[in-house]
């Protein structure tokens, strides 16, 4: 039987009547925010069995920091499972890959919803918010607030510390729209006091509650030091008392975790080393490539690892019971070996074909300087996001960047793609200054023109002028290419209007237009010709 929550009483009872008013067609959003180890997975769990007691309709999704560049894959993969599949899940993935789409693929997930909730309430559970692609957090957001006056509960967590930007409007976006906070604070003392009695099998003494007040109230780490401290035979029972005993206890979590290690197999610990280095969850097969062995012969460590409560199965992946616990052990690897096995990861996962958005996290941690494959691979990532997740694109082009130090051909390129990400992240100041620090240089006169075409794209939201010199420049580069030179011409004679020279815009017109026709460029034909009616 699992323990009961202690020490979120109110939270409890606040969750309750959230579930009493979701009974009479009033959904909301509720966000569960705290600290790692808090207990906010826990509490979510709570959540999800009230659903279950009270028959209603469940759907569980989570976040993963190595899945940030999956679009709305934690949003799929949570309307997914649960209670059976709502949705084309294949299709739906298609769809938010295509940002021309976007609008039908939320009209879809908003009408799917609304048909469940009004046969029977909803509710959608999404842990680790502060790991959602930019996708997933723009569906939260649309759908909580479209589908507001339908019987469906959004129920996700947070981690309290500093989260990115966009995160924080989403959060913020939520409270504006009448959500409700759950924040979770250390437990109280008498909570603390039960969780000892409840790992040690008696009431605590006052020494050992003075080892175990070392973890701040913060359940994870209370729960693991008192195991630690009942495994190591550190408390002795004498009349229904656990009384202190051993000469040495746990003082903090990664000392614990590191005692859970030891009581493994070397072959277990082996596994345990190599899923934290790759990331939250792992495939059984993956473990296999990175180790070396036969899958088969890794059926009794994973088991082993999973009978410790290291991991905990989810469909055919492994997942660390708590991310302090990956944490823990990977802060523990040497810093040389953690980025091996994280590129012999990457590597692996990209022989059997996976996208590159889903290894694009382990490349960006594990590069070194000058790695071409990588350097390509984190392009290509960019790339694929640039429409639907123009800030991660923008993270993993710099990155290139960073890597491409020594590869003195591409960098003119990847400076060039990075100039334009910054103007689409909405981070158009950081764009030039990186253009403004490249140019002049040695660049060949196609990657010179893809950076001024950049630079007059941001230079278009603050000084016109400024955007028609560069694309000007651009396109009188020899050897550029008739698609660039459109749309270098096209930014131009819009700039052009912009400025009032209306005399030299319709003589640019008339150029972009040529352009546009030779390169059979539709956008910066259109273009031209809305700039020719202003004329």
């Amino acid at each position: 039987m699992r323990p009961r929550v202690r020490g979120r009483e109110e939270e409890l009872a606040f969750l309750d009547a959230r579930f009493d008013a979701l009974a009479e067609g009033r959904g909301g959003v509720v966000c569960i925010e705290g600290a790692p180890g808090s207990g906010k997975t826990r509490l979510l769990e709570e959540v999800q069995r009230m659903a279950i007691d009270r028959r209603l309709r469940l759907f569980r999704g989570g976040a993963d920091p190595d899945g940030q560049f999956v679009p709305l894959g934690p949003l799929l993969d949570g309307l997914s499972t649960g209670s059976g599949t709502l949705f084309d899940v294949d299709r739906l993935r298609h769809l938010a890959a295509a940002p021309e789409q976007r609008f039908w693929l939320l009209q879809e997930l908003q009408d799917r919803l609304e048909q469940v909730a009004l046969d029977t309430p909803l509710v959608v559970t999404m842990d680790d918010v502060q790991w959602l692609d930019d996708v997933t957090m723009l569906a939260l957001r649309t759908l909580s607030a479209r589908l507001s006056a339908h019987a469906i509960l959004w129920v996700v967590t947070v981690r309290g510390a500093a989260v990115a930007p966009g995160v924080r409007t989403m959060l913020d976006h939520f409270q504006r729209a009448g959500g409700h906070r759950l924040p979770l604070g250390p437990l109280p003392e008498s909570a603390v006091t039960g969780i000892a009695e409840e790992v040690l099998g008696a009431v605590p003494d006052e020494a050992t509650l003075g080892v175990v007040r070392r973890a701040g109230g913060v359940p994870l780490l209370v729960v693991e030091l008192l195991r630690g401290m009942r495994d190591e035979r550190a408390v002795t029972v004498t009349d229904g008392m656990a009384v202190l005993t051993g000469p040495s206890l746990p003082t903090g979590f990664r000392d614990s975790v590191r005692r859970h290690l030891d009581q493994l197999s070397p072959s277990a610990r082996e596994v345990v080393r190599a899923a934290a280095a790759v990331g939250r969850t792992v495939t059984v097969g993956l473990l296999a490539e990175l180790l070396g062995t036969p899958t088969a012969a890794l059926i009794e460590p994973v088991q082993e690892a999973l009978d410790a409560s290291l991991f905990v199965e989810e469909g055919e992946r492994l997942l660390f019971r708590h991310d302090l616990f990956r944490e823990a052990v990977d802060s523990s690897l040497p810093v040389a070996v953690r980025k091996a096995v994280r590129r012999h990861a990457a590597d692996a996962l990209v022989r059997r074909g996976a996208p590159v958005t889903e290894v694009a996290a382990l490349l960006a941690d594990s590069a070194e300087a000058g790695d071409r494959v990588a350097v390509e691979l984190l392009r290509q990532a960019a790339a694929q996001l640039s429409a639907s997740a123009p800030s991660s694109a923008l993270e993993l082009s710099r990155r290139a960047l960073e890597l491409a130090a020594g590869v003195a051909a591409e960098r003119p390129v990847i400076i060039a793609e990075t100039v334009l990400l910054s103007w689409q992240a909405g981070q158009a100041a950081q764009g030039r200054e990186l253009a403004a620090a490249a140019l002049p240089g040695t660049m060949l006169p196609v990657a010179e023109a893809q950076v001024r075409l950049g630079l007059a794209r941001v230079s278009s939201q603050y000084d016109f002028t400024e955007a028609v010199r560069q694309a000007r420049t651009g396109a009188s580069l020899p050897g550029v290419g008739p698609a660039l030179r459109a749309q270098l011409l096209a930014l131009e004679c819009l700039n052009l209007s912009m400025v009032g020279d209306f005399r030299a815009t319709a003589d640019a017109v008339a150029e972009a237009l040529d352009a546009a026709a030779e390169a059979g460029d539709k956008a910066a034909r259109a273009t031209a010709v809305a700039v020719d009616s202003v004329v």
